[in-house]
């Protein structure tokens, strides 16, 4: 059975967006978001850039880039290497094969203490790529059917201190599996819904990781929350008109649960506010008129309070999540963003974001202190 719960929603606040080569946008008393272009850009306009992870693959202490290409042409997927610096002198492809790529997801599925990778794809199984120690991926086989997968996660849901793999399907086809990863690894089917996007998290306070699915179609989200074995029927939330992408799980409203963090291909972005375990209040945070591909939740400011940074078709955009509301920052250039990452790429302390650009270069923006030259 399936449960729908359509949410109300408040008004936001917009704030003026700034434009420049070289973008300081305050945003607090002392940082700045600021885009460096000319040595910033990977990638080229026939990649079509579908996802891109920042994890630690040459286990050297900072974090380098996988990106991953293709959709629904075969394409290479590349692997960067960070000097500690937020450079990327040192790029190769990943795997033999140029494939249909969509996302990626870094885990270390063999539990020898270096970072693997997981690549849905369409039309293809999801593909297995592992590590040397030194940041070579070498293709190890593939996990599941042939389908149309399109994001990836790696939670350990059954707590046993080891990565297990939850796929969503746009064909219906979305699935978990246990781990250790590895060809042929048994998969258990999760939910006919067309699957996009998939975050996990424990939402309701049992100590189990519950699944999040962004959809195309019937709703906007599917909330499966786990039973002492597998997973009940999803619960949807939203309207098939509000159609998503990506989802991120964070305590947007301070209250000590997990909310859900929603970009909106066909409206306004929305954060689904939880009320133990039930999320009966939508909160708008952002137009109508943008439209979202990817999320990422992370302080940007250092207030304590988790932000918003969205993945657009057009300007991306930050939403800054203030005590007094949401304010608004758009970034520059005009691309159409499927997916992206945060984390500190340059050893600062700080989070940076990086896109990933279908039809354009990738870029990468640095979140550094007011008035650094650098």
């Amino acid at each position: 059975m399936q449960k729908y719960i359509l949410g109300a929603a408040c008004a936001l606040i917009l704030a003026p967006s700034a434009v420049a080569d070289r973008l300081v946008t305050d945003i607090s008393d002392n940082r700045a978001l600021s885009h460096v272009e000319e040595f910033h850009w990977f990638g080229g306009e026939n990649d079509f850039s579908a996802g891109i992870s920042f994890a630690d693959f040459d286990g050297d202490g900072d974090l380098d880039i996988a990106n991953v290409n293709g959709r629904h042409w075969p394409v290479a997927d590349l692997l960067l290497l960070n000097n500690g610096k937020g450079r990327f002198p040192m790029a190769a492809e990943i795997g033999d094969w140029r494939t249909t790529g969509y996302g990626g997801c870094p885990a270390d599925i063999d539990n020898d203490g270096d970072m693997d990778l997981l690549v849905p794809r369409d039309w293809l199984a999801v593909g297995i790529f592992q590590n040397d120690g030194a940041g070579h991926l070498s293709e190890a086989g593939t996990i599941g059917a042939a389908g149309h997968a399109r994001s990836c996660a790696t939670p350990d849901l059954n707590n046993d201190g080891v990565a297990d793999l939850v796929i969503a399907d746009r064909g219906g086809a979305s699935f978990y599996a246990y781990g250790p990863l590895a060809p042929g690894v048994e998969t258990h089917p999760l939910t006919d819904v067309a699957a996009v996007g998939v975050a996990t998290g424990d939402l309701n306070g049992d100590g189990k990781s519950d699944i999040v699915l962004a959809m195309r179609g019937d709703a906007t989200l599917a909330v499966l929350f786990a039973e002492e074995t597998g997973y009940a029927d999803p619960v949807l939330l939203g309207r098939d008109d509000l159609q998503s992408r990506s989802v991120a799980i964070a305590d947007w409203d301070g209250d000590g649960d997990l909310d859900l963090v929603t970009a909106v291909l066909t409206g306004s972005n929305q954060v689904y506010l939880n009320n133990d375990g039930d999320f009966d209040r939508a909160v708008i945070i952002g137009p109508p008129s943008e439209i979202s591909a990817g999320v990422r939740v992370t302080d940007l400011d250092g207030d304590g309070r988790p932000d918003a940074v969205f993945a657009n078709e057009g300007q991306n955009s930050v939403m800054m999540n203030g005590i007094g509301g949401a304010r608004r920052i758009l970034l520059p250039g005009e691309n159409d963003t499927y997916d992206l990452d945060v984390g500190d790429l340059n050893g600062d302390g700080m989070p940076d974001i990086g896109f990933a650009n279908s039809d354009a270069p990738n870029t990468l923006f640095f979140l550094i202190p007011t008035g650094d030259p650098e």
